[in-house]
């Protein structure tokens, strides 16, 4: 399985520097995810995917690619993880490990999160750190919101501030994200 993160900004950036390469690419990169060419049956060599901000539908529609790409996508809209989805992948991460991570403490990295998964994952990062720190239990709950508005901040300007792509924004402020607390931009809000 091949994963690529950021592939609708790869191939954005792609264009612009040469449309020419870009189009090639595409066509070249669908020929190796249809199976071998030439061969009737023959299985794919892998599966792939693709995270994007975008639909792969929506990116071709929004740039100057002249005849598509023959490149055939299922979409996915992932939504944010449920309560119970992330007590799970905390028990299972964490079956055999002498670290363990309280109901209260799952209950709390959701509260902060609402289960937008890259958050829940750097939340749970953190705390399994703190707990292999031996930080001292009544001190984590504080650590974390503290840490967290770090982390929501970091990644906020790393994902383009005020530039982000749209449906990432639109995903923020479903989390509750005050946008101008981390850029300054009131017009965010």
């Amino acid at each position: 399985l091949f994963l690529i993160d950021e592939f609708d900004a790869f191939v954005q950036n792609l264009i612009h520097t040469d449309a020419l390469l870009a189009v090639t690419f595409l066509g070249e990169f669908n020929k190796l995810l249809s199976g071998v060419e030439g061969v009737a049956g023959t299985p794919k060599i892998l599966g792939t995917i693709l995270t994007a901000n975008n639909t792969y539908a929506d990116l071709i529609e929004n740039l100057p690619i002249q005849g598509g790409s023959g490149l055939i996508t299922i979409h996915k809209d992932l939504d944010f993880f449920s309560l119970q989805q992330v007590i799970q992948m905390a028990q299972t991460y964490l079956k055999n490990d002498v670290i363990q991570f309280a109901e209260s403490e799952i209950e709390l990295c959701f509260k902060l999160t609402k289960g937008y998964p890259y958050f829940i994952q750097r939340l749970f990062h953190l705390l399994f750190k703190l707990k292999q720190n031996n930080t001292v239990p009544k001190k984590i709950p504080s650590t974390l919101k503290e840490k967290y508005k770090d982390i929501l901040k970091d990644t906020i300007v790393g994902w383009g501030g005020d530039k982000m792509a749209g449906k990432t924004k639109k995903k923020l402020i479903e989390l509750g994200t005050d946008f101008a607390q981390y850029i300054g931009d009131k017009t965010l809000e």
